[in-house]
């Protein structure tokens, strides 16, 4: 006899089924059950809000990585006016390097809802109904992080008192930044 996989996740909800005799009593995938690791599964797959600690030591990761894409970009932008004979403009420089940025924070949160940094410190950002972050979204969070930045960061200490953790960026675009789960003990991380 055939018995169907267990895959419950808080990450990728499925919808609840009414099975006989209870939700739990005869369904092909009991969690309770399942083995000796399968309530720590379910347990530690429940989201839990980012703290802003996380946030930032996960921001100095790509703050590096950022700089070294500013750099690259500056150089682009110092050979291509020498060769062109043109004056290199203040705020052309500015524009390209936050769309620079912004296409390396878009282009990670939307593609993996995840930069570099995010996931060595177990980060994922995600709409705050679950859904993965689309392209427009992950540009407004972005220009909306810029805000909240300039605004002497009072936009980040947000979170501190907001009951979710967001941040002004978070509510602008409707996102949340969870906490992954560690690996369940006995397992090897993915």
């Amino acid at each position: 006899m055939a018995t169907a996989s267990c895959k419950v996740s808080a990450f990728s909800p499925q919808p609840a089924t009414a099975w006989p005799g209870g939700l739990l009593a005869s369904r092909p995938c009991d969690p309770y059950r399942a083995g000796p690791f399968r309530l720590y599964d379910l347990m530690s797959q429940i989201p839990v809000p980012a703290p802003l600690w996380r946030r930032l030591l996960a921001g100095v990761y790509d703050l590096l990585l950022i700089l070294g894409l500013w750099m690259i970009a500056a150089w682009v932008m110092v050979v291509i006016a020498s060769l062109s004979g043109l004056e290199l403009d203040r705020r052309v420089n500015q524009i390209v390097l936050f769309l620079v940025g912004m296409g390396f924070y878009a282009g990670f949160w939307s593609r993996a809802g995840q930069t570099l940094g995010m996931r060595v410190w177990r980060l994922h950002v995600r709409r705050s109904d679950g859904a993965p972050l689309r392209w427009p979204i992950a540009v407004l969070r972005y220009c909306a992080a810029w805000f909240s930045l300039l605004a002497l960061g009072l936009g980040m200490l947000w979170s501190l008192i907001d009951r979710q953790r967001r941040c002004w960026h978070d509510l602008v675009a409707g996102t949340e930044v969870i906490q992954m789960p560690k690996p369940a003990p006995g397992k090897n991380a993915e």
